[in-house]
């Protein structure tokens, strides 16, 4: 499979440690990133998803395709995620949400989009789908999806009805992610910085104690309690003096971690952890990638010279 994906302004870079970074995708911005059990996808803006897979999905989704990298939906993508069941939920700048297997039909849940434009004042603004997120066992049990100018929206499964779960959360959201344990336990970041929900995302409450920046972006969430938590922000827009914190407390108070003899990058670090396990995460910050085996209490260099990220996935 492909290793550490690292989406960029030119394309998808796969790195696998003590091998020399590989560009499988080259030409348009990869923004997006995810992979679940055998399913890889990668999204980039004005141009579409694509997707590799393994050989047992390769049979089950029927794959036409070859081995490599393959377009599987046309359009204006801003996020993406593997779900359990081998589909793919892509969210586009209409604002809508799109799910099907790699390489068939990808049907719209056409009830978001509805429920958006009917909101007051949505004709004056251009929301996007910036992120989807739904329980360990899949969004059959709930599906979350973080729109940018508007909130966070919710549909029980059946994606035949969408309400808005946005109390106390700021509008400008980039990410939303859910414990891996706790489904009632999510988490936003925004341009305002990072916040919490224990109710199932309808009231938020913003968490700065110890972080001397506001704009958070990317986030790792590690099963097990104390809730453990790895958060990028930055200082200033776009994501520019960036910086990487850890809280073992769920967000409460946040620690900001050095990297060797740096705690400081010019742009915002990305973060992920690996989805099968309970304590591995990655990290892209300045022009390396890292990785710790201990919930990102420590962390050691697998690979140098990357250009500036823009999504990471781990895929080992």
């Amino acid at each position: 499979m492909p290793g550490i994906m690292i989406g960029t302004e030119d394309g998808l870079l796969e790195v696998i440690p003590g091998e020399e970074p590989a560009w499988v995708i080259e030409g348009p911005a990869v923004t997006a990133l995810d992979y679940r059990d055998g399913v890889a996808v990668a999204a980039a803006p004005g141009h579409g998803v694509w997707a590799q897979l393994s050989d047992d999905w390769k049979r089950l989704a029927r794959w036409r395709g070859g081995d490599g990298w393959e377009c599987v939906w046309e359009g204006d993508a801003r996020s993406v995620r593997a779900a359990p069941g081998g589909e793919v939920y892509i969210g586009s700048s209409q604002p809508a949400v799109f799910a099907g297997l790699p390489g068939g039909a990808a049907n719209e849940l056409g009830a978001l989009r509805g429920a958006i434009q009917a909101e007051p004042g949505s004709a004056d603004r251009s929301p996007a789908v910036t992120a989807i997120a739904f329980p360990e066992q899949g969004p059959e049990e709930a599906l979350f999806v973080a729109v940018s100018g508007s909130g966070v929206w919710q549909s029980d499964g059946t994606f035949e009805r969408f309400e808005k779960r946005s109390q106390g959360l700021g509008a400008d959201l980039s990410g939303v992610w859910i414990h891996p344990e706790r489904a009632d336990r999510l988490f936003a970041s925004t341009a305002s910085g990072f916040y919490r929900s224990d109710d199932g995302a309808r009231t938020w409450v913003q968490s700065i104690s110890g972080l001397d920046r506001s704009r958070a972006s990317s986030m790792a969430v590690l099963p097990g309690t104390p809730d453990t938590l790895l958060l990028s922000c930055a200082r200033r827009d776009p994501d520019l003096d960036g910086a990487l914190f850890r809280s073992a407390n769920g967000g409460v108070t946040w620690t900001r971690l050095m990297m060797e003899s740096e705690d400081e990058w010019e742009h915002a670090p990305l973060v992920a952890r690996l989805w099968d396990s309970e304590d591995t995460l990655f990290a892209v910050a300045g022009d390396k990638v890292w990785g710790s085996h201990d919930g990102g209490r420590s962390w050691v260099t697998l690979a140098d010279g990357i250009p500036q990220a823009l999504a990471l996935a781990p895929a080992l």
